[in-house]
């Protein structure tokens, strides 16, 4: 059965139910998120890819709009050339705008699909954009040498999306960026076909080789060539000296004229063929006048002639060069060079330190270098010589008579004006002395000293005695003006003897000693040659002359691989060396050598042995005291103090029973250098093994560790037993009524069996547990306080008890102790007299 809503309520009633329907109807369909996406585009578009850089940036920009705050999520699915998703970004907290970015590397058009999506609720939007490429290549260039100032073109291709473009694109050319940069409005531009012809003037900048860059600018994006095209520039004019044609033209300090010959290339553009205005010569930048001067049309060449001189009278060398200087453009100078070199006067006087010149001294010079020449001169009764040479290094040969000294490549090239004269150059001194700063007798002594450079030198001396034991003694302090030794003289070890002769080189020649010398001895007295690795050395000796006289004050000096240092003799030619041995095992030879002038020295080799040193170190307890059938226990320490890894220590102990110990461990497998481990020692002295006075109460044990190497250490300790105390067997009953409180108390295992069997019969007796247990209690305290009021009496204490109180003192270390702790124990009057004595005399 229908009922209609205007039966039952009304028209009016129905009319307002309807209107809350479709009000609420509203309200529910507010509730519901709205979602909307737009203002969906890409930027830039088109965009350009630049095949130089490789790829082209664009931004997706997306608003998506919705009427609560629920989660959103903006993607977009990229298709065309390429395909790509990805997901756009929120811009910022409250915004609905949301960006991405996308790389393409293919051209092309490209569509971006983008959906927004909250909750079940999306919205999608497709936007395309283009994608181009601009591709740019250098085709070609006119020329890859030209000189500055001309016109250069280059051909160059631009693609657009693989399509030649030729027009619509500005220009710009760089030449090693700073170098300078040229941009459309001074290029000219041409389309040739598929290409573009681009012409420029090339700078009048410094000659060399230059990168060449290439860019296009299109639409505000530019690219570069893909490849650099070098461009060498050469200068507005290039000279060339054609001769003279040799290494270097020596002349004398007079002008000398020299023909030149010159070629020159020019910029056709710019400069035409020279004439002697625009030609000129120059000589370390002094400018010499050019003469007879003339052009070659069949070789193209320039000749010409100029009178050289020296400039400088402090300079010998010089450069010839070329330059020119056509109207409008700067100076160029020839690349190349004519090296010109004057004549060095090499002349003087020589005389020695006492003024007295040096005559017939003759010097010969045997060139090395620049085509070999010899000259020679000879000072004459003044000392005087002279002689002309060509800078480069000789050989020279200074004889003096009796001495000669040759050097080898010194460089008499290019020195200035103060060292030009003889006297400036070689020193020579002969001094007249027969005695030396105690050399002894001076058979002969010379000085001579060349101040150029030089590698080496040979010296000869002649008119040594033959036979003669000599030495030879050097000074390099030698002071020419006071004919004296600065500084001590050195001996010379290695010098050759032939007839009257010595020959000797050197690497600086100064003064030389020629005397008379005896010969040293070294004696090494009883040392030993095996050591440990770092242990002391201790080597004494002696040194002796041939007549076996002690020499004092001899150097002893002694060297190996990894020691060193020095000595000297006493008055009686003792010498002590002390060092310390190598770090390494092994042999090592020391070498001893004793020297002192006026003598030749002595050299003795000692062959030492190095080993490594094993060692043991025992940290022990001074004593151990234990009680019958009760383990006692020490930790001892086994320290390795040798050098070197020891194996199987073995410990064990002397001085006790073997059954009464126990090493944990016994044996310690490995211990490296100045590592230790602990060990323990368990004693376990069994009662019956001390029964009617077997044992001791104090035994002297010793404590031994040895290594399989044969490394050994023991130490020794004191084990003291306690309870090996005898009482006598005298034992004094009570009485029965027990009021003898004064007479001595002994209990024995019998009576304690007594005891405990008449305390069974006494329970079976009289039937009351409690009763007898309260009274056997009573009879025990009763007891108990007799024992501790009735002293021992004399025969209680026996003389291992004795003895055990007398070692106690002797381990104190004081005889004077009164061990009252010890008297303590006891009352007798005559055990207390016995005590006093043990105390007082220890060894009894």
């Amino acid at each position: 059965m229908q009922i209609r809503c205007a039966e039952i309520l009304g028209r009016r009633a129905c009319l307002v139910w309807a209107m809350v329907f479709f009000a609420t109807l509203c309200i529910c369909s507010g509730a519901v998120s709205a979602l909307e996406l737009e203002n969906v585009y890409v930027e830039p578009n088109p965009g350009l890819i630049n095949v130089s850089g490789g790829e082209a940036v664009f931004t997706i920009y997306a608003d998506c709009v919705m009427n609560d705050t629920g989660a959103v999520n903006v993607t977009a699915d990229i298709s065309g050339p390429a395909s790509a998703s990805l997901v756009l970004v929120q811009s910022g907290a409250n915004s609905s705008t949301y960006t991405g970015e996308y790389s393409a590397y293919t051209f092309g058009e490209h569509y971006a699909n983008v959906v927004c999506e909250s909750g079940n609720e999306t919205d999608s939007a497709q936007v395309s954009f283009t994608v181009n490429m601009l591709d740019l290549e250098i085709v070609s260039i006119s020329e890859t040498e030209a000189y500055s100032g001309s016109i250069s073109a280059v051909r160059v291709k631009l693609l657009l999306d693989n399509v030649s473009l030729v027009s619509g694109v500005d220009f710009r050319i760089d030449m090693d960026g700073s170098k300078g940069s040229w941009s459309s409005d001074t290029l000219n531009k041409a389309p040739s076909g598929d290409y573009i012809d681009i012409a420029w003037t090339i700078p009048v900048i410094e000659d060399g080789a230059y990168d060449l860059s290439i860019y296009a600018y299109l639409d505000n994006s530019y690219v570069f060539s893909t490849k650099k095209s070098f461009l060498t520039v050469r200068p507005q004019v290039e000279l060339n000296i054609l001769e003279p044609q040799i290494d270097r033209i020596y002349t004398l300090s007079a002008p000398e004229t020299f023909h030149v010959v010159a070629r020159a290339k020019t910029n056709p553009f710019l400069v035409g063929r020279l004439d002697q205005s625009e030609f000129c010569a120059e000589l370390d930048g002094k400018r010499l006048q050019i003469k007879n001067f003339s052009y070659d049309t069949a070789t193209d060449t320039y000749d010409f002639f100029v009178d050289i001189y020296r400039v400088d009278s402090d300079d010998y060398y010089y450069e010839l060069v070329i330059c020119a200087k056509p109207e409008g453009i700067e100076k160029e100078k020839s690349s190349d060079y004519v090296p010109v070199q004057f004549l060095l006067p090499f002349e003087g006087v020589l005389r020695d330190s006492m003024n007295k010149a040096v005559t017939d001294a003759k010097f010969t010079f045997v060139k090395n270098s620049g085509g070999a020449t010899y000259d020679e001169c000879i000072t004459d009764s003044s000392g005087f010589c002279s002689v002309l040479l060509y800078p480069g290094d000789y050989d020279v040969d200074m004889d003096f008579g009796e001495v000669s000294v040759k050097v080898f490549d010194a460089d008499i090239w290019d020195y200035d004006s103060s060292v030009e004269r003889l006297e400036d150059v070689i020193i020579y001194d002969s001094p007249t002395v027969t005695s030396v700063d105690g050399l002894g007798e001076v058979l002969k002594i010379a000085a001579v000293d060349f101040l150029l450079p030089y590698d080496s030198a040979e010296v000869l001396l002649s008119g040594i005695e033959q036979g003669s034991d000599v030495s030879v003694f050097a000074c390099p302090g030698w002071d020419f003006e006071e004919a004296s030794c600065d500084g001590g003289w050195d001996v010379l070890n290695s010098f050759s003897r032939y007839y009257d002769n010595i020959k000797f080189t050197t690497q600086n020649i100064c003064a030389y000693a020629v005397v008379r010398t005896g010969a040293l001895y070294i004696d090494i007295l009883g040392n030993k040659s095996d050591y440990f690795l770092g242990e002391q050395i201790i080597l004494t000796g002696t040194v002796h002359d041939t007549a076996d006289n002690p020499v004092s004050w001899a150097s002893v000096s002694y060297t190996s691989e990894d020691i060193s240092g020095t000595a000297v003799t006493d008055s009686n030619g003792f010498f002590n060396i002390n060092a310390e041995a190598p770090l390494l095992p092994g042999d090592f030879e020391l070498v001893i050598l004793a020297s002192k002038n006026s003598y030749v020295s002595a050299e003795s080799d000692l062959l030492l042995k190095v080993y490594r040193k094993d060692a043991l170190e025992l940290d022990v307890p001074i004593s151990l005291t234990v009680d019958l059938d009760l383990v006692s226990s020490v930790n001892i320490t086994v320290r390795n103090s040798g050098q070197s890894v020891l194996y199987d220590i073995r410990l064990s102990v002397a001085g006790m029973p073997d059954g009464w110990y126990d090493i944990m461990p016994d044996v310690l497998e490995v211990l490296k250098p100045g590592d230790s481990a602990d060990v323990e020692l368990k004693v376990n002295v069994a009662g019956q093994d001390c029964e009617e006075e077997a044992c001791e109460s104090s035994y002297v044990l010793t404590f031994m560790a040895v290594s399989d190497s044969g490394a050994y250490i023991a130490e020794n300790l004191m084990l003291y037993i306690g309870g090996i105390v005898s009482f006598g067997q005298d034992v004094v009953e009570n009485d029965a009524s027990g009021s003898d409180d004064d007479s001595p108390v002994s209990f024995g295992s019998e009576d304690i069996g007594d005891a405990i069997t008449g305390f069974a019969v006494s329970v079976r007796s009289y039937g009351s547990v409690l009763f007898y247990l309260l009274l056997c209690i009573a009879v025990i305290v009763i007891a108990g306080r007799k024992m501790l009021k009735k002293p021992l009496r004399h025969g209680a204490v026996n003389e291992s008890y004795l003895s055990q109180v007398r070692a106690e003192i002797l381990r104190e270390g004081d005889d004077s102790v009164e061990d009252k702790t010890v008297k303590g124990f006891v009352s007798d009057k005559t055990v207390k007299e016995n005590m006093d004595k043990t105390i007082s005399n220890p060894f009894g």
